[in-house]
This record gives structure tokens, C-alpha cells and sequence, in this order.
């Protein structure tokens, strides 16, 4: 696969051909995590229609796209998840999907199961509710989290946690890093520079102080599975 990739990368920067599009579906979230940039309540912001999404997908593939990531706010807050998921495959990219996983089921499990994406990506805030929960704002979103890991491991798809650092779980990494092996899951870890909600109420105190280390110090909380 890496061959695969590098080749394929080197012929798109030869005939400056783009591969990789990171496509945004809703800007809704039923989340509230406090330095996400995503404020608006599920259903009442704007956003494109299953037929402008479908034809968006028509140019992208027009252009050459290979590798697609539909993100958000959370993808699966949109009703037509399915039907999008399903045109994207048909069309050949290789999907990547980006969500928060507490409004995964059993219903989109099943379809992620018989449709495999190339990966799934969830973001994780915390190993326990309470570390969790002080980051999304939302009661028993920790639950529904769980659950919706253990849908996605059951499922067989390929899936990658990944931990936002900020002031309210840096200090909680040593955890974060047991939960992932006690699910027989493999960390790596990202940058703990998150972007804060920008309002006068709510400054940007969020971010995780300079001295916690980045990923070259390889110390953990990208969580991910082994393909």
C-alpha cells in the first residue's frame, strides 16, 4: 500500500492533480466541547442537501479525488448519512470518516460493515465520564461513546481514536494510553494546539500548555487500531 501510495502521490504532484479532499457535511454537532469551533445545535444550521452533496461528490471524482474524508460536526447527526456513504463508495474514493461515535448504531455499524470505509476516525476526550464529560459539555455522552466503539470494533472497520489535548485531559494522558490498550487498540498522539471557541465570554484558555509534549516525544494519546 505505501508503494501504491507513493507512486500515485508522485504522479498527482507531477501533473498537479489534487488526491485528497477533506469534504465537510454539516456544520452541526451534538457535542459542546469547549475549543471546538462548532456551535450550532443539531438541524439548524445550513448546510448542503443530499442532492448538492451527491453532486459536489460528481466534481470531486471528476477531478481526480482518491482519498475522501467527510467530516463535520458530526457526520452522523445528518439523517442521510447512509445514502451520502453509499454514492461516495459507488464513485471509488477511498472514504475516511471523521465522528464523535456517540450516535453511532447498530443500523450504521451494519452499513459500514457490508460498505467498508478505509478508516474510521472517533475522537476521544477522556478514559473515564468524568474526564470525558467535562470536555463535551454533555451527560452520559461517555456511554454513548463506548458504545459506539464497541459497534464499530465489533463491525470489523478499521479505526483510529484520536484525543484532542487540551487543559481539561492533559493530565490524564497515562490514562487515556491504558484505555487503548486494555481494548487491544495502539496509541500514537497529536498535537495538543486545538483551536477555542472565539467569543469575548469564552477566550481561548482552553489549549493545553506549551510544555506538554508533542507527538516527536512519543508520549500517547492518538489512539489508534492496527488495520
Amino acid at each position: 500500500m505505501e508503494e501504491y501510495r507513493t507512486r500515485i502521490i508522485g504522479r498527482a504532484r507531477a501533473e498537479r492533480r489534487p488526491l485528497t479532499c477533506l469534504f465537510e457535511l454539516t456544520p452541526t454537532c451534538n457535542l459542546r466541547c469547549h475549543f471546538c469551533y462548532v456551535a450550532l445545535d443539531p438541524y439548524k444550521g445550513p448546510y448542503l442537501s443530499t442532492a448538492q452533496v451527491c453532486h459536489v461528490l460528481d466534481i470531486l471524482e471528476r477531478a481526480g479525488i482518491l482519498w475522501l474524508t467527510l467530516t463535520g460536526g458530526e457526520i452522523l447527526s445528518r439523517r442521510d448519512f447512509p445514502e451520502i456513504y453509499r454514492y461516495a463508495k459507488s464513485k471509488g474514493f477511498l472514504v475516511t470518516l471523521f465522528t464523535n461515535g456517540t450516535m453511532m448504531n447498530e443500523r450504521t455499524a451494519a452499513l459500514l460493515r457490508e460498505n467498508p470505509p478505509f478508516s474510521v476516525e472517533v475522537s476521544i476526550y477522556g478514559a473515564d465520564a468524568a474526564h470525558y464529560e467535562s470536555t463535551t459539555g454533555i451527560p452520559g455522552s461517555f456511554a454513548r461513546f463506548e458504545r459506539g466503539v464497541r459497534l464499530l470494533m465489533d463491525a470489523g472497520v478499521p479505526l483510529l481514536l484520536k484525543c484532542p489535548i487540551s487543559t481539561f485531559n492533559e493530565d490524564h494522558l497515562t490514562e487515556l494510553v491504558e484505555y487503548a490498550h486494555s481494548r487491544d487498540l495502539v496509541r500514537r498522539r497529536t498535537s495538543g494546539n486545538v483551536r477555542g471557541r472565539v467569543r469575548p465570554s469564552e477566550p481561548l484558555r482552553h489549549r493545553s500548555r506549551p510544555d506538554v509534549p508533542d507527538s516527536r516525544d512519543g508520549v500517547g494519546a492518538d489512539l489508534g487500531r492496527d488495520r
